[in-house]
This record gives C-alpha cells, structure tokens and sequence, in this order.
C-alpha cells in the first residue's frame, strides 16, 4: 500500500513500475478513490461490490448477513484493475493506491483513515510517499502513519520522491531535516530512521 500526501507521486511511481499510464495523475488530487492494482490475462477494471471477488479478505468489507458494508461508501468509491504488464516483477504485486491526504476541510467519500488502517492489517509492506513541495508536512499523514507503526504486523518504509527537484546539495538536505523533524514527533521512536531521496527517470535523466 502506498500512502501520503496528495500529489507526492505515488500514482506515477506505480505507472511507471508496471510499464502503463493505468492511474491518473496530475498536480490536483488526482486519486480520489482506493485503486488496487494487479496482474492479470486480460486487462480489465471492477468496481462495486465486485471487487470483493478478485482478493479473498475483501469479503471482510460487507456483511452478507446484515447487508451492511464495514465502511459505509468505500465499495462505491474502490475498483481492482488488472494489467498484462510483464514489466519487473509485477506479477508478484498487488499495489494499494491511496487518495492523498491534507489537512483542512478536504471531504472524502468513506472513513479514509479507517480504511487505510483496516488495509495496513493485510498488506507485506507500506510505503510513505513524502514530497518536498511542502504538503509532506501533512499533519493528518504523520498521525495515521504514526497509528500505523504501532501495528505490530505493518512494515512501514518512508520515501521522498521528487527528488529531481533539488537545485542543490543544501536544499535538499534543509528540506529532509525538516520533514524528519515534523514526522518522527508522530511516529513511535525508531533507531537507524531511513527516509531514502527518490525520482522517477526520464529523457533527460
């Protein structure tokens, strides 16, 4: 599951892994529903109730019985797309692609941090995308990544993207300082804390 601030490039990272413009992306918040990414024979892209189809713990999220879903507006608001794609070792990967997160008045369709955690609980790993545009100091991230680490099952790793945008070594280094600073305030205390500087490669570079 990838998880942070909206526009920190999480969508572009999982196109550019498997080798496809599946997920949109733009500057806006661009991803407004939980998109799951995976392999398959053909290409295809459910949604609804028929998610719950494609992953075995995803009947978890409705009760036959009492005809209720666990977070109300999330079935309506999720979909599975499946890809061909033979790039890397995509057939081994489900991606969990997230709607960014911002403080203020932002609304979203279903409990997003209730979900996030609820997913968190069947996920191998979870990666903090944090960008150094400013929102990577996103008060609503760090609290859910702090609740997050406390899970005893959820290995979290952190990563900030758009690391092309540095103009030099000092930039870089004042902007990583301060967005340590403001996420281990949250988060449980961690020896060795790793934050790894990444970008996407293009024509130029």
């Amino acid at each position: 599951m990838i998880i942070g601030n909206h526009s920190a490039g999480k969508s572009s990272f999982i196109n550019w892994y498997i080798g496809e413009k599946l997920q949109q992306t733009r500057v806006s918040i661009e991803t407004i529903e939980i998109n799951l990414i995976m392999n398959g024979a053909f290409t295809t892209e459910l949604s609804g109730h028929n998610v719950m189809k494609q992953l075995p713990f995803m009947e978890e999220l409705y009760d036959k019985k009492t005809k209720k879903e666990r977070f109300p507006g999330l079935l309506n608001n999720m979909s599975v797309k499946t890809s061909t794609s033979k790039a890397r070792n995509f057939d081994q990967i489900v991606f969990i692609d997230t709607p960014g997160l911002a403080d203020g008045g932002l609304q979203y369709k279903f409990d997003v941090e209730g979900v996030y955690e609820w997913f968190a609980k069947h996920c191998d790993l979870i990666c903090v995308f944090l960008d150094p545009i400013g929102q990577a100091l996103c008060q609503k991230t760090n609290q859910l990544v702090g609740r997050l680490m406390k899970q005893s099952n959820c290995d979290v790793k952190f990563y900030m993207t758009k690391g092309d945008m540095f103009h030099s070594e000092e930039d870089r280094a004042k902007c990583m300082c301060q967005i340590t600073q403001t996420l281990t305030a949250s988060i449980p205390p961690a020896h060795g804390f790793e934050m790894p500087l990444i970008y996407l490669p293009d024509e130029a570079s």
